[in-house]
């Protein structure tokens, strides 16, 4: 397990966007528990971290270096030396490179995946490169420059700068879905751009508050509507209530009837509350 002394909060803003995308039914996550903690040691603060696409080795930004581990063993199989100020790391399995962006100098360092020897050293003109994204469909690479407020934009076969785009506002983690379009959360105005890699254009722009108050209504709907049929469903057919339960919930019976209890099936949702009869008190759905 590595820990960083990096501000990761910055960061939860996109993962909250991608996550909003999963569909309400979806059942529960997976529930994650620690199996190792490797002591690294070794020079430099920690920033991204990140898996070559064969996951057989952990990528570490460590401030003016990159350590290379085994996540397997915890052991040290090599290091990118020469990467001021590096903050993160991205592939492109395709041609056999791999890059960090160097925040301290405003540059990009290309690498060999397999020998990890520097092939280049690509000027960017930006300030503070960042968060890094590589896009297969077009074989672009992207800075997002937290101190411009822009994003770089990179051919990763000729390591030469194409364009740059301005975002509006301060960068932050960049995610590619592979088919040629880059998301980035823009820290300073809580949006998602959504940039065309080909055009090298900003094509919309997602405001963080609102898409995560139709989620919240769509949800919070969702649930009532799984309360008033669980209901019309016991008045019409008769029967034991909980015999008509959806199979994913948690229900708090609170009051002082002997049926005052949690009734579980499978791991909590969020809560809605909902009427039964007066002894029981209120039932909660998670």
């Amino acid at each position: 397990m590595v820990r960083s002394n990096h501000a990761h909060m910055r960061r939860l803003a996109i993962v909250a966007a991608f996550l909003l995308s999963i569909p309400i039914g979806a059942s529960a996550a997976t529930t994650y528990h620690r199996t190792q903690i490797y002591a690294l040691g070794g020079d430099g603060g920690w920033d991204y971290l990140s898996c070559d696409a064969s996951c057989k080795r952990l990528f570490i930004s460590r401030g003016t270096h990159v350590m290379v581990v085994d996540p397997q063993t915890g052991k040290v199989v090599g290091d990118i030396p020469d990467t001021p100020g590096v903050h993160g790391i991205a592939f492109a399995p395709d041609l056999g490179k791999g890059f960090t962006s160097d925040g301290a100098d405003g540059t990009v360092t290309v690498f060999d995946l397999s020998s990890l020897s520097k092939i280049a050293t690509v000027q960017t003109g930006a300030k503070n490169p960042d968060g890094i994204a590589y896009d297969p469909a077009t074989r672009r690479l992207f800075t997002f420059n937290g101190g411009s407020d822009d994003a770089t934009v990179i051919d990763a076969r000729a390591n030469a700068v194409v364009a740059t785009i301005p975002l509006g506002g301060r960068p932050e983690f960049p995610v590619a879905d592979g088919r040629g379009m880059v998301y980035d959360n823009i820290e300073s105005t809580s949006e998602i751009v959504a940039i065309d890699a080909r055009s090298a254009k900003v094509v919309s722009r997602f405001q963080l508050a609102s898409i995560a108050a139709a989620e919240t209504n769509a949800v919070t709907e969702h649930h009532k509507r799984l309360v008033a049929n669980a209901f019309e469903a016991r008045s019409n057919q008769g029967g034991s209530f909980f015999d008509i339960l959806a199979p994913d919930a948690e229900w708090t019976i609170v009051g002082t009837s002997p049926a005052a209890k949690t009734y579980l099936t499978r791991p909590a949702r969020p809560s809605v509350w909902a009427p039964c009869d007066a002894s029981a008190g209120v039932a909660s759905y998670q």
